[in-house]
């Protein structure tokens, strides 16, 4: 007769075995998915934020560059011309557009300047074009001594706030990522000193 409840009981517990078992692996399997979801989460935050610091570093230094090249043009009319009388009021923008008669750095599409050697070109029509390559250092030279294309674009805009005296700068970094086009902006008045 025990034998006989022992079995019974064993019939009645089998059935419960499995519906334990089915809770259970659906808790663990929800608890990996969980997982996995927050670890998958976190690393694309990872990559847009390592992305957008990359961005906003690379506008800061368009307008680094953009003083660097102020500065070096101002250097060069006082090389060249070291009396009071040296045209500080026309050559600051040397070679950004102004100057020269071209539209370069102020015109919509704007300008890249090369952080090698300093150089503003005009931004082709489609601005997807205005890439940064990266051998070391982010830069815009032409072919491939540059290095490989990054996912980066630059583009610098000047505005003319007071002829001679002031200029906004405007730089716009862009990138697309699985989250689509992101933008990093930068604006910095510069003036004549």
């Amino acid at each position: 007769m025990d034998d006989e409840l022992g079995i019974r009981n064993m019939k009645k517990w089998k059935g419960f075995s499995l519906i334990e078992t089915l809770v259970a692996v659906s808790i663990i399997v929800f608890g990996i998915l969980g997982a996995l979801t927050l670890a998958a989460t976190s690393l694309k935050t990872v990559s847009a934020t390592k992305n957008y610091l990359i961005a906003e570093n690379l506008a800061q230094e368009g307008v680094e560059l953009i003083r660097a090249k102020k500065s070096n043009n101002i250097q060069e009319c006082l090389d060249n011309d070291p009396t009071p009388s040296c045209p500080l009021d026309r050559d600051w923008l040397k070679d950004m557009g102004i100057v020269s008669g071209g539209t370069a750095c102020f015109s919509a599409r704007g300008c890249s300047i090369d952080a090698i050697n300093l150089n503003p070109q005009q931004c082709p029509a489609s601005p997807d074009q205005c890439v940064l390559k990266y051998n070391g250092v982010y830069n815009n030279l032409p072919g491939g001594g540059g290095g490989p294309n990054t996912i980066f674009r630059r583009i610098i805009r000047l505005q003319e706030i007071q002829p001679g005296i002031e200029v906004k700068v405007n730089v716009e970094v862009f990138w697309t990522e699985r989250f689509g086009t992101q933008r990093v902006i930068v604006e910095e008045n510069m003036f004549n000193w």
